[in-house]
């Protein structure tokens, strides 16, 4: 797994990743301003409840594309997966709008029409920029990316800024654009024509459902780690406390997306190495050069958002700043995870997968329950950091008895400890004294990932 290979895919997914996530952060002023806590922890719960159902009722479909197409030296076989794939997923949607909708209109329930609006919009967007991957078309998933989301932020600032319609204005912006991405997807890639009888395999399909429905179990319990917070937060103390924790997880978001445009580029070359000549041995290598980034760059942004934050010092929000350092914390576990899980679906070791990701969603909700009645949102916090920790280090124990797989932990943990006692004070200082900790973290992280940087700028 050469390096240079997955800083260049990575970086055209970053760019359209990025991009988006640069375009939604200008929605942070937006629900600071315009938004109350409470409705943006009811659309951010809303929003956790999709991301749980998409992958029960789809049959996390999309890791199966991947699997099927982009691995596949046979074209007929990868114009039958795409086919097959593609009428399972209009059927899906078929039957989940007839009965949601139903219900919905059926009992006057808004929640449960947006919902089902969502879901629908949702599953379409996210297949189809897996099929753009998956036919190497990665300029078309950059595209739809930035174009959904732009749509997305022009709806909210017309919708909330200016008509004021309030909760309902995020439902209809997300949903319009995640439309937009499948509408954009679709005109580039053209998996309608794919759909034939003739390319239609039901043998195909039961062995591409096969093949991710180990991977569903997978995301429910992935979903208990990052989603179930949500749901405790909200049962045991209300939207609006959800919406401060939603405010700050925005933020976050930054390392979600430079490890999962990271973990899509490493998916990809782990699956074309499988094809050429079996497992990489240094993948482990790579694990470590992203620990190390990953480290740098939450040591840096905690400073950064500080100062960020003091346009928000006179808002509800504020006080969501002191939950920035457990965050970014738990982000580089989760992210960490997801990059040494790579290696279950290279291996087709899917189910050892599910079973590292229960034992982190078990630890989650068991501290998180605990803890939430002591300390609040910070009890959340910490057990879905400690379960994501698990499921790292689990993963990476079992990885082992297959493959050798070998990370020097030590310069890893002190950095951590280094991180956490100073992330957690710079919440809590001074204007200047974050001013100076970000440019001393920032020389720091260049020096720190100077090989990276110069493979970067080097690459071919």
């Amino acid at each position: 797994m050469e390096n240079k290979k997955i800083i260049k895919k990575s970086g055209l997914y970053l760019i359209g990743n990025l991009s988006s996530k640069i375009l939604t952060s200008l929605l942070v002023p937006i629900y600071a301003f315009y938004v109350t806590s409470a409705d943006l922890g009811t659309y951010d719960y809303s929003h956790t409840i999709m991301n749980i159902l998409i992958p029960i009722l789809f049959i996390s479909v999309w890791d199966a594309i991947i699997r099927f197409v982009l691995s596949e030296k046979n074209e007929r076989e990868k114009e039958k997966a795409i086919a097959s794939s593609a009428v399972f997923t209009c059927l899906m949607n078929a039957v989940i709008l007839v009965c949601g909708l139903s219900i919905g209109f059926l009992f006057h329930a808004n929640d449960i029409i947006y919902l089902t609006l969502m879901i629908s919009a949702g599953s379409l967007a996210q297949i189809w920029q897996f099929y753009s991957r998956a036919l190497g078309r990665n300029t078309v998933y950059v595209c739809a990316s930035l174009g959904g989301t732009s749509i997305n932020l022009g709806l909210n600032i017309l919708l909330v800024c200016v008509a004021h319609i309030g909760l309902s204005a995020l439902y209809i912006s997300f949903i319009i654009g995640q439309l937009c991405v499948f509408l954009i997807a679709e005109c580039f890639v053209h998996v309608h024509k794919y759909i034939k009888r003739a390319n239609f395999d039901i043998d195909i399909l039961k062995r591409m459902l096969r093949f991710s429905a180990p991977l569903v179990a997978n995301s429910i319990a992935m979903w208990l780690i990052s989603g179930f917070g949500r749901t405790v937060i909200v049962n045991e103390l209300g939207a609006s406390e959800n919406g401060l924790y939603s405010f700050a997880n925005r933020f976050v978001n930054i390392v979600n997306v430079f490890g999962s445009v990271i973990s899509m580029a490493i998916l990809e070359e782990a699956m074309i190495s499988l094809r050429e000549k079996g497992f990489d041995d240094k993948y482990p290598q790579t694990i470590e050069t992203l620990f190390r980034f990953f480290q740098s760059l939450i040591l840096t942004a905690v400073p950064a958002l500080v100062l960020f934050y003091n346009i928000f010092s006179a808002t509800e929000y504020y006080e969501s700043v002191h939950f920035l350092p457990i965050l970014f914390l738990y982000a580089v576990f989760l992210t960490m995870a997801t990059n040494l899980g790579v290696a279950f679906n290279v291996l087709n070791k899917t189910s050892i997968q599910f079973t590292t990701t229960i034992l982190g969603a078990v630890i989650t909700v068991a501290v998180s329950y605990s803890l939430i009645t002591v300390i609040g949102i910070y009890g959340v916090l910490i057990g879905q950091c400690t379960g994501a920790l698990s499921m790292m280090t689990a993963r990476y124990l079992m990885i082992n008895r297959f493959v050798s797989f070998k990370i020097h932990w030590l310069p890893i943990l002190i950095k951590m400890i280094i991180y956490l006692g100073s992330a957690t004070l710079l919440t809590y200082s001074s204007l200047y004294i974050n001013i100076f900790a970000f440019l001393l973290c920032a020389l720091f992280a260049l020096y720190d990932n100077k090989s990276l940087l110069i493979d970067l700028f080097n690459r071919k």
